[in-house]
């Protein structure tokens, strides 16, 4: 079979289908290349649902108002800040994100390593509660 020339008719500009798909081209001669196509449609319909779960989850605890809802990184920064949390705290979340939590315990409290112990019982445990 002779190789297709430009000239040739390849239908090149076919609609696009509604599948999401990786696709890999390899040359196998001068005239012929092979396609594979992988079909990521369920891949990216689960990615987005995750998405929209994540969403309604922030919109859940940005909404919370009568609790402080905010998360902290490993070292113990202030990563998130919920409406409630500035209410209840007083700080706004331009204030807080980036802060140290030992800022909301007592000069005593940040001496005797409280706030260090509590991340470090997380990290433990899993989980950490004051009012025990």
């Amino acid at each position: 079979m002779p190789c297709r020339h430009a000239t040739d008719q390849v239908d090149w500009d076919r609609p696009p289908t509604s599948n999401w798909s990786n696709q890999s081209w390899t040359t196998l001669s001068a005239c012929s290349f092979a396609k594979i196509s992988r079909d990521l449609t369920a891949s990216r319909e689960a990615n987005l649902a995750a998405l929209g779960g994540e969403r309604r989850f922030r919109l859940l605890v940005q909404g919370a108002s009568d609790y402080a809802i905010y998360m902290l990184d490993p070292q113990g920064r202030v990563t998130n800040w919920n409406t409630g949390a500035e209410r209840i705290k007083g700080y706004s979340s331009e204030e807080i994100v980036g802060e140290h939590f030992s800022r909301f315990y007592t000069p005593e409290d940040v001496e005797a390593r409280i706030p260090w112990k509590a991340i470090e019982t997380a990290k433990r445990e899993g989980r950490f509660d004051s009012s025990a």
